[in-house]
């Protein structure tokens, strides 16, 4: 029986104990695919099917071929089907994959029972008609695929509550959508849409609409005369008008037309629910988001040599700057009122001080522009690449966020309004910035606003999962309050496995944030908490579903079961709280249990590396990466020239963001050459950080060598030892949410963070003050390394040795002495030798981030670099006089010729001494 015949019989066990019958269970799409072949198999010999109670069904359909349609024909006998998930998503490189589906069998439709059914990531060209008979259905969700309308039976879903269509090439939505009585949420965001159904405002139930990125010119009056509308969103879209009664009474809480070209005049008096920025002049001739784009920023284009770069724009011209790992930074023409010099940084190594909440992930390098907080008249476009291979269960959101530094030391942020796009097959994230400050490409989780009024009643309800929702009365608070709230899905086997049972599981976590921070509202709020998927629709005993609760700042969750009165429906459980946080059901909590379960959640399974040359065991390449990649990324370091079968650490669990420290114990020791050299070591190289989605191969490793404490035995062993940075509070990366403020500079102040807890590794601003703070280290695991006498040999030698150690040809050549001393002859144009040596622009760049205005330091960091490489080759210093030549510097190449032949020669003077020492030797030898 092979492995995926093993894992799919275990699936079919615990599918009928557990009623979730999962074939999407690991990261690597040709497994999950096995397993599904082996499925289909097992359904055409078993023609009954014999799992009637499923109540979750989750199939991949990456790699889907129209042979296998037949299989879902098996299906009608699910009877107690209401979770369905067929979808495609995997990702490769960065970009999703589509999932096979392009139809469902007829018969799909006897599903009578399905409650969700999630279609996205496939190629449907129409929604199926056999949805329009299931009659139970709450939740569609067909979003990434290549639907052109949205249309199709609607009389009989009387209970659908949200659709969910984003990222297809809708043109066109039907006018019967009014026949939804019950429809709540229709999410409609990045299609081809030119125009609405008028019979939208007829959906009397309509709560949410989303039709940002699309191509819309006007929104219906009708849909601001709706009496249940409360958050519209129409941003990015070709809007340059907005025409609705100021003086009526609208029901809409938050009406978002960011980024259209909507002009007022200055007089104009609107509702603070409405947001306007980013709206530009229509420029001649624009009829799209993306002709007006283009358009608008018309400017110059410039191709700049190296990443941290600074440039002098033109005020009246401006300019689009393109930075070698793709950062594209475009000025708009008048952004500026004067031609002024401009900086920018990108940060590839160092991430310290950046926001970050717990749920987030980081996916990019830091861009730092300067100077920080300068305004500009007009949007700033930036174009910022990132990575996202990860795949997760949680509903994430990808923005880009800026962060400003301000002279007392605290810091604001804010996400800005951001699409995706793709490039030559590099994913970018655009967003505009009316001022400078750090930039960075996130994934978070997705995140719903309300603005709470004191005269109004108003919800607040997930777009993640409608089940999760809030709901506020009239004179509920003194003063507008912004309340917002993500969703944390809990894995149930992460529950399962803290709590030592499979008879346990818990809810989604939500999150819930309030601004200001200390409102306490005057009439209790009522919070309605979906209940875990295993407890919809079943009766159960109610005694047993504990509520818990996580203060702001706390990590201890109380159990306050007992302190609220709480309401049971089929689908919730509802209660009243004046005041908010982070709030789960869990089926008979244990002590701590909860605590364990959010840690797990937020926290990445990882493992730490510490692998040798082959050819040179002094160099160590040092690593903390994800666990599920630690096999795959040991494969690829040996075929870089690594060995070591068991250079690795048991599972550890880190954050994101989470700082480390890599430290050398034993009979080795790490090779420092002198002071300067010890600093830049225990400052840039041997401190890391983790962060889940960047590469293995771009991220959180180092290289450094090491050598025997003691040159008298002839193998020496030792430890590379990890050790996690424990972060004092005022050293903690907190983050803000983001502002709600439709203009102007973000005007939220972080709470805790301190300017100064960052030993100078923070990212580096203006007006910095270091206050040094004793660094605490917590011990995390050690790995194995070992070095034999025979290659002790191969270290750069001592002062003392260099002038006679040429029987390893070039060891001798390339010491610091000798490498010191040409980097003093290079000069400025040292980045052109650094050319013919062959190093890249990014990894010039990358030295020079890591030795800031020191020019020599910079030249003897990439000639050691180059020695390390090339050394021990046998034409290697023939190899470098010509690199020199090539570079048009003949007079460093004549300086290293002599260097290597006066070498030589008093090498073989010295071999000749020796022999003529040796026992029977005669004078004449």
């Amino acid at each position: 029986m092979t492995t995926e015949s093993k894992r799919l019989k275990q699936i079919l066990q615990n599918a009928q104990t557990s009623n979730h019958l999962n074939l999407n269970i690991d990261e690597e799409a040709s497994v999950c695919r096995k397993l599904f072949l082996d499925f289909v198999k097992f359904v055409q010999k078993s023609a009954d099917l014999v799992f009637p109670s499923i109540f979750l069904l989750e199939i991949p359909t990456d790699q889907y071929s129209v042979k296998e349609e037949d299989f879902l024909c098996h299906l009608f006998h699910l009877s107690s089907l209401k979770v369905c998930i067929l979808k495609g998503g995997r990702r490769k490189s960065g970009v999703p994959s589509r999932g096979g589906l392009v139809s469902l069998p007829d018969n799909f439709g006897r599903l009578k029972s399905i409650t969700s059914l999630d279609l996205s990531f496939n190629k449907f060209s129409s929604v199926p008609c056999c949805i329009g008979e299931l009659t139970n259905l709450v939740d569609l969700k067909i979003d990434f695929n290549s639907l052109e309308t949205v249309e199709f039976p609607f009389k009989n879903l009387t209970a659908l509550k949200s659709i969910s269509a984003t990222n297809n090439k809708v043109q066109y939505v039907s006018e019967k959508i009014h026949l939804l009585p019950e429809l709540q949420c229709l999410n409609l965001a990045s299609n081809k849409l030119t125009q609405l159904p008028s019979t939208l405002c007829y959906c009397e139930k309509l709560t949410h609409l989303n039709v940002s990125k699309n191509c819309l010119k006007c929104l219906p009056n009708t849909l601001f005369k709706s009496k249940s509308l409360v958050h519209l969103s129409a941003a990015h879209n070709d809007i340059d008008q907005l025409d609705f009664d100021h003086d009526d009474d609208i029901a809409l809480q938050c009406l978002d037309l960011q980024y259209n070209f909507i002009q007022l005049s200055e007089d104009s008096k609107l509702p603070s629910c409405i947001l306007l920025q980013g709206n530009v002049p229509r420029p001649n001739g624009s009829t799209s988001p993306g002709s007006q784009i283009e358009d608008d920023y018309d400017v110059p284009k410039h191709f700049l040599d190296f990443d941290t770069v600074s440039v002098k724009v033109q005020h009246h011209c401006g300019g689009r700057y393109t930075l070698p790992s793709g950062v594209q930074i475009t000025f708009p023409k008048g952004c500026l009122t004067a031609d002024t010099e401009l900086f920018c940084k990108l940060i590839t190594d160092d991430a310290s001080g950046f926001d970050l909440d717990v749920t987030d992930q980081l996916l990019s390098s830091i861009l730092d522009m300067r100077p920080n907080g300068l305004e500009f008249k007009k949007p700033v476009r930036i174009e910022l690449p990132f990575s996202y291979s990860g795949f997760d269960h949680q509903k994430r959101h990808i923005t880009m966020r800026a962060m400003s530094h301000c002279l007392d030391g605290s810091s604001t942020c804010e996400d800005l309004n951001s699409e995706l796009i793709t490039q030559g097959g590099i994913s970018k994230v655009v967003g505009y910035t009316s001022h400078f400050s750090l930039f960075g490409a996130i994934s978070k989780l997705i995140e719903d606003s309300i603005e709470v009024k004191k005269e109004r009643s108003c919800s607040l309800i997930s777009s993640a999962n409608p089940q999760h929702k809030i709901k506020f009365e009239e004179n509920s608070v003194q003063c507008d309050t912004t309340v917002t709230m993500q969703v944390l899905s809990v894995d149930q086997n992460i529950v399962h496995e803290v709590t030592e049972t499979t008879d346990s599981f818990a809810s989604d976590i939500l999150l819930v944030d309030v601004l200001p921070e200390t409102t306490v509202f005057d009439k209790p709020v009522t919070v309605h908490l979906g209940l875990p998927y295993q407890l919809i629709g079943k009766s159960f005993d109610r005694s047993k579903l504990r509520l818990m609760k996580c203060s702001d700042g706390s990590e201890t969750w109380n159990d306050i079961t007992s302190t609220v009165d709480l309401i049971f429906s089929t689908l919730d459980v509802s209660f009243k709280i004046d005041t908010f946080c982070m709030f789960s059901v869990i089926w008979s909590n244990v002590n701590g249990v909860m605590r364990k379960i959010f840690q797990r959640q937020v926290s990445y399974q990882v493992q730490f590396i510490a692998m040798q040359r082959a050819n040179l065991p002094t160099v160590v390449m040092a690593q903390c990466v994800q666990s599920k990649l630690a096999k795959q990324r040991m494969e690829q370091l040996k075929k870089e020239g690594y060995t070591g079968e068991d250079s690795y650490s048991v599972v550890h669990e880190l954050m994101e963001g989470t700082k480390f420290k890599v430290k050398v114990f034993g009979e080795v020791q790490v090779k420092y050459y002198n002071d300067n050299d010890r600093q830049h070591m225990e400052e840039k190289v041997l401190k890391q950080q983790f962060f889940s989605q960047k590469s293995p191969d771009q991220s959180g490793f180092c290289r450094f060598c090491i050598e025997p404490t003691s040159n008298n035995k002839p193998t020496s062993t030792g430890y590379v030892s990890f050790h996690r940075i424990v972060e004092h509070e005022c050293q903690a990366s907190v983050r803000i949410s983001p502002r709600r403020s439709p203009r102007g500079p973000p005007q939220r102040v972080k709470r805790t963070h301190d300017a100064s807890g960052d030993h100078g590794n923070r990212l580096s601003r203006d007006n910095d003050v270091t206050v040094p703070i004793p660094e605490e280290l917590e011990h995390l695991d050690d790995v194995l390394v070992t070095l034999k006498q025979l290659d002790t040999s191969l270290n750069l030698p001592d002062e003392r040795e260099y002038i006679y150690n040429y029987d390893d040809l070039g060891s001798g050549m390339f010491n610091e002495i000798n490498l010191r001393f040409i980097a003093s002859k290079m000069g400025a144009d040292w980045p052109i030798i650094g050319t013919a040596l062959g190093f890249r622009k990014d990894a010039m760049e990358r030295i020079k981030l890591d030795n800031p205005g020191q020019t020599d330091e910079q030249i003897f960091s990439m000639l050691r670099k180059w020695a390390i490489l090339h050394r021990h080759e046998k034409e290697c210093v023939e190899t470098f006089i010509e690199a020199l030549k090539t570079a048009e510097r003949l007079d460093i190449a004549d300086i290293v010729k002599r260097i290597y032949t006066d070498g030589l020669e008093n090498f073989r003077k010295k071999q000749r001494r020796e022999l003529s020492d040796l026992p029977g030797s005669s004078s004449e030898s």
